[in-house]
This record gives structure tokens, C-alpha cells and sequence, in this order.
């Protein structure tokens, strides 16, 4: 099972008054900024990850641990797996950290190596340079 799901970022209308007439004389759009719980918890890959967590490695941990401990059966087979599933149980948690804690790319055109589509020519440092 895979979501997916395609956002656009939230505007508002914002309307602007002039002094002398009660209607707005013009009407702007500006970015609505999303809180921190609202781009983790709607972020897709987050779901993904905790899905497959729940669904497939937690499970599977829980009971051949339950069988190693409770059940006192140990051998080569089962001690491989458990081992699998707790470094997959800790990558996806590692995963969803840097997530959490990852930081939004600021927009700047001035990016070093940044590439002009319309024209076809690399920007580099705000100088243009020939495809070759």
C-alpha cells in the first residue's frame, strides 16, 4: 500500500482598503504559513513510514520477541530476524527524526549552480554561463 497526495500552498485574500472608500480597492494573495504539527502530521512520507512501522515491523518484532523471551525458543533463524526487524524498527524512527527536524530550503535564486530554463544557460553567483 503507497499514499500519495499532491498540496499547494495555502493563500489568503487579502483585501486592501483606501481611506476614502469603504470596498477594498484591491485584493492581494499571500502565503498562509503552515504551523510545524501541520507540515509533519500532513506530510505523506510520515505516513508512509509509520504505516509500514505499525503494520509490518512492530508486529513481527513484538512476536518473535514475545517467542525468544516467553517462549525461551532460540535459534540462528529467529535471532537474524529479530535483529532485522529492530534495525528496521530504529531506521524508520531515525527516518521520521530527520523529518521532523529537517528545515525548509529558503527560495533563492541565487543559488550557486542554479539553472535558467528559458534560456538553457547555467547561473552561477548571478553570472550566466553557456551550456556547452
Amino acid at each position: 500500500m503507497v499514499l500519495t497526495s499532491a498540496r499547494k500552498k495555502k493563500t489568503r485574500q487579502v483585501p486592501i482598503f483606501d481611506s476614502k472608500h469603504a470596498s477594498p480597492i484591491m485584493i492581494l494573495e499571500e502565503e498562509v504559513e503552515e504551523t510545524w504539527a501541520e507540515q509533519f502530521f500532513l506530510n505523506p512520507e510520515i505516513w508512509n513510514i509509520t504505516s509500514a512501522l505499525f503494520m509490518q515491523d512492530m508486529p513481527f518484532l513484538a512476536m518473535r520477541m514475545y517467542v525468544i523471551i516467553e517462549r525461551k525458543v532460540i535459534n540462528h533463524m529467529l535471532l537474524f530476524f529479530t535483529l532485522k526487524n529492530f534495525i528496521m524498527f530504529c531506521l524508520e524512527i531515525y527516518r521520521i527524526l530527520v523529518i521532523a527536524l529537517e528545515e525548509e530550503p529558503e527560495d533563492d535564486d541565487s543559488e550557486e549552480g542554479s539553472v535558467d530554463i528559458e534560456r538553457g544557460k547555467k547561473v552561477q553567483n548571478g553570472k550566466k554561463w553557456n551550456k556547452m
